[in-house]
């Protein structure tokens, strides 16, 4: 029979042995996963949710591991799906497999420079109104709605009843040029009723963004299947964003946007074009 000297012996020995393989190991699986992924990702979200992905990263690392983790919140407000790989189509996969208890109303899609890895963050509709907090002071949300407003074109009124559509805590009221671009989008969906498609150059070499809209799609449909589209054309998504204005009740626009590594060897019209006709099938 087994006793408690050789039960303390045993646990003793394996837990030597997980110490050492992980310790060889941790260091540089740390330091390649926080090297490699976008400054985008850091500069958008709460430093105690980036512990939380860079740990899961670290486990699956170390357990190399095939599959994507999903980890989701006690509220089932937010689920994020992390994975150490990336191929054509994974994007739309994901989301096929996400929840669909409650509409898919935000996502943040972030894959790292090297490309083998992603953290992929998706946010659902709540009716806990507690949940919303925080936000920026009346003289900040002004600043904000002003200089909307010289990007874009745009009456402070406008400006200021389009940045009402955000919930209070939103991350991207810090950033006036990723509001002007929701904006113009926005815009231009409610304004002619269709499917709009934007192209934007972003830093770096090669570098693009597409901006699709809609008023007449679940976010959720609108983003997986622009995300499906992209992937059929064999385009290197980088990074993803989703956000969903509310106009009243029953009305919506939805805004998803895609930054593509390399962009499009082709007429950029006539992907639109394309991609908006896929859309409506």
């Amino acid at each position: 029979m087994s006793t408690d000297t050789d039960t303390a012996q045993r646990v003793h020995g394996l837990v030597e042995e997980l110490r050492a393989e992980v310790d060889f190991e941790i260091d540089d699986v740390i330091a390649n996963i926080v090297r490699n992924l976008p400054e985008e990702y850091f500069a958008s979200l709460a430093h105690e949710d980036q512990l939380t992905h860079l740990k899961a990263l670290l486990a699956i690392s170390i357990c190399k591991l095939k599959r994507e983790l999903t980890l989701r919140s006690e509220d089932d407000r937010h689920v994020a799906v992390i994975a150490r790989q990336n191929y054509s189509g994974l994007l739309a996969k994901i989301i096929q497999g996400l929840p669909d208890e409650q509409p898919l109303i935000g996502a943040k899609i972030f894959t790292s420079k090297t490309h083998d890895f992603i953290i992929d963050l998706f946010e659902f509709k709540t009716d806990r109104a507690d949940l919303q907090v925080g936000g920026l002071t009346q003289l900040n949300l002004d600043d904000l709605i002003s200089e909307v407003g010289k990007k874009a074109g745009a009456l402070s009124d406008e400006v200021s009843q389009f940045v009402s559509f955000y919930p209070p805590n939103s991350r991207v009221l810090e950033s006036p040029s990723e509001v002007s671009e929701h904006f113009l989008a926005f815009r231009e969906a409610r304004r002619s009723g269709e499917i709009t498609v934007r192209w934007g150059e972003m830093p770096g070499a090669s570098r693009t963004k597409i901006t699709v809209s809609s008023g007449n799609m679940r976010a959720r449909d609108l983003f997986q299947a622009t995300a499906r589209f992209l992937s059929q054309h064999e385009a290197d998504i980088e990074q993803a964003f989703l956000d969903d204005f509310p106009l009243d009740d029953h009305n919506h626009i939805a805004v998803s946007s895609f930054v593509l590594n390399g962009g499009f060897q082709v007429d950029q019209a006539a992907i639109a074009n394309q991609l908006i006709n896929f859309l409506k099938q």
